[in-house]
């Protein structure tokens, strides 16, 4: 039962009790109509207490289960309340910290976008992009406008830095109207520092896109897409021939054999050409598991058979021709200037009848032991005489 439960019953008249008529005394029968009347003390079957509640009448039982249901209400509400104290208790013993301090150590801490310094145009969109990141990192942080201009207005360098810092240092109430809003200080900053034509710029850029065989399609689709969105006037159809202009020639081909032409949406054209190239690598990983598994193998039998190894190596020797050997010389003790014996040593083996090669006797130098030992073609050349018989002298001895 509620608290306004509990007063309403509270409010409820107490039912009504006959009284017992009291007889009046005939002086103040005669008394003054307004004169006070005689105090009475209290009369016990007036009383209003809860003791005197007939307990057994309904009413009373309800009225009492509502007063338990009260009392152990009031006393959750007493917990409630004792556990409330202890943590402002336990709040107010901690140290105290500046505004805002708590909820800017919960934000994640980004990388600061690298700075512009105006010499390539092409970079001002990078530039404002690195920027909306660190923004949305930390949006308690930068959660005012002038708050993301002059951090942004910081990352600038060199003449950039030297245009943003003249609007600066003028009075608040000087100062351009983009100073007070990101959005006009974007498009201030691309009109003074961006490209002319950024349409023009990015049809260049997309044509020079092209994907080689080493790349992957999902690389290149994230490429493809970041210049796809500087070019809102193009349509879903040029973006696709463009794309499947610059895929890989194995991806193409894929298309041809599979006997299927490209899908004429370019989010189907993609999502193809991403099946295609899944499966070409997956090939391309399993035939280097697999060479690599022989490698090893291969390696490990010759580890454990080191002998059979070694022998059918030498068993297959290369064929190799062996360098023609020089002729042996003479032994070089008795060899003149000019790598011959000298006259001298040549008529004595001459007179004693021994080889010319060696000096030993018992044979010619054309059968000497060492000279065929060594190999050598036999390269003496043999002296034959010759006789000529004149027929005259002939003729006379007849």
């Amino acid at each position: 039962m509620s608290y306004f439960a509990f007063n309403e019953m509270r409010a409820e008249p107490a039912e009504d009790v006959p009284e017992t008529p009291v007889p009046q005394d005939p002086e103040s029968a005669s008394a003054p109509p307004h004169s006070p009347a005689p105090v009475q003390g209290p009369s016990p079957s007036r009383s209003r207490s809860p003791l005197n509640w007939d307990a057994a009448s309904p009413d009373r039982v309800a009225q009492i289960a509502a007063l338990q249901t009260i009392i152990e209400g009031m006393a959750t509400f007493g917990n409630t309340l004792t556990s409330l104290t202890e943590a402002v208790s336990h709040l107010q013993t901690r140290p105290s910290m500046s505004p805002g301090t708590e909820s800017r150590e919960q934000e994640p801490k980004a990388n600061p976008p690298t700075e512009f310094d105006g010499t390539s145009r092409r970079k001002l969109e990078t530039f404002i992009a690195e920027c909306e990141i660190l923004f949305a990192t930390s949006p308690r942080r930068y959660h005012a406008e002038s708050s993301k201009i002059h951090s942004a207005g910081s990352y600038l360098k060199g003449d950039p830095k030297k245009w943003f810092s003249n609007f600066f240092l003028l009075e608040p109430t000087h100062r351009p109207l983009w100073f007070l809003s990101w959005e006009d200080f974007k498009a201030e900053l691309r009109r003074t520092w961006g490209l002319e034509d950024p349409e023009g710029a990015a049809e260049h850029d997309l044509r020079q896109l092209k994907m080689s065989d080493k790349d992957r399609v999902v690389y290149f689709t994230s490429r493809f897409r970041a210049v796809q969105y500087r070019l809102p006037s193009w349509s879903d159809r040029n973006f696709r021939n463009s794309f499947y202009a610059a895929l890989a020639p194995r991806i193409r081909t894929q298309f041809v054999t599979a006997g299927r032409a490209p899908p004429p949406a370019l989010d189907d054209l993609i999502a193809a050409a991403e099946g295609f190239d899944r499966a070409y690598w997956t090939d391309v990983e399993l035939n280097r598991s697999l060479h690599d598994n022989r490698q090893s193998s291969s390696q490990t039998t010759n580890n454990n058979n080191p002998g059979k190894s070694k022998s059918g190596n030498n068993s297959n020797p290369p064929s190799t021709s062996p360098p023609s050997a020089a002729p042996p010389k003479p032994e070089n003790k008795h060899l003149g200037p000019d790598g011959k014996l000298t006259p001298e040593e040549r008529q004595r083996r001459f007179d004693n009848k021994l080889c010319l090669f060696c000096g030993q006797g018992k044979h010619v130098s054309a059968n000497c032991p060492k000279k065929q030992k060594s190999g050598a073609p036999n390269s003496t050349p043999v002296a034959r005489a010759t006789l000529t018989v004149d027929p005259d002298e002939t003729a006379s001895e007849d």
